[in-house]
């Protein structure tokens, strides 16, 4: 079982050290693999992120979805469609070549959040308001949403889509700080760990998750991306 010893400014400074040798040269957010023009997209790729292999499985739909449906650029058009269909998993088995239930359960839940979320926030497009949230938005929030397969690490990587200088705590980053303390770690260590090291030595905590995933990701089986569901 991972442990959930308290943070300490030792552990602190070894994963701040860890890094600062492993990037030498500071990524950029320009690198990044997964930002999508428009937020239905984003919103798409967070959920079908969850536990599955990204390039193989979650980029190519989004990409498809994209091409079919290049009228769907706000959440509101993307909840409009889903509703034409029976049930949010027909929408899921038609438009996004996706058989789970629980899913499709869980992208219409992501999706109603997020539109009513963005009331609470001023401007005029869609993304300048959903980037007010990821930036306000604290990772305890995610017990809020009472999605059910939505945990930390999905809430997390839906705040990376929308701005927010953040890091999702999957198997890359935890096997990361896992690593470098000689212990396993718990999401919420590895998350707060993170956060602190990358800032104390000012890197970008959204290329920092990117740069470790891809690394990570190189030397296992594809890239999977793995972001934990677990609601509980």
């Amino acid at each position: 079982m991972a442990s959930d010893q308290p943070i300490t400014e030792h552990n602190v400074s070894l994963v701040a050290s860890a890094l600062h040798n492993l990037f030498p040269t500071v990524p950029s957010d320009k690198e990044l693999d997964y930002i999508w023009p428009h937020p239905p997209l984003s919103v798409i790729d967070c959920v079908l992120s969850l536990n599955r292999n990204y390039k193989d499985f979650c980029k190519p739909r989004v990409k498809r979805f994209a091409e079919r449906h290049p009228e769907v650029i706000n959440l509101d058009l993307l909840q409009k469609l889903i509703n034409r269909y029976p049930s949010p998993f027909e929408f899921s088995k038609e438009e996004l070549d996706y058989r789970d239930k629980r899913r499709s359960q869980t992208l219409l839940g992501v999706t109603d959040f997020l539109i009513n979320i963005q009331e609470r926030f001023d401007g005029e497009a869609e993304k300048i308001r959903l980037l007010q949230w990821a930036e306000t938005a604290k990772p305890q929030d995610w017990k809020t949403l009472r999605i059910h397969g939505f945990g930390l690490s999905g809430f997390q990587y839906l705040r990376m889509h929308f701005g927010a200088q953040t890091i999702k705590p999957d198997v890359h980053i935890r096997r990361f700080v896992s690593q470098v303390l000689g212990r396993r770690v718990s999401d919420v260590v590895a998350l707060i760990l993170m956060e602190t090291a990358t800032t104390r030595i000012n890197l970008p905590l959204r290329a920092i998750d990117f740069a470790i995933w891809q690394k990570s990701a190189s030397k296992s089986d594809g890239t999977l991306c793995n972001i934990s569901d677990n609601s509980n």
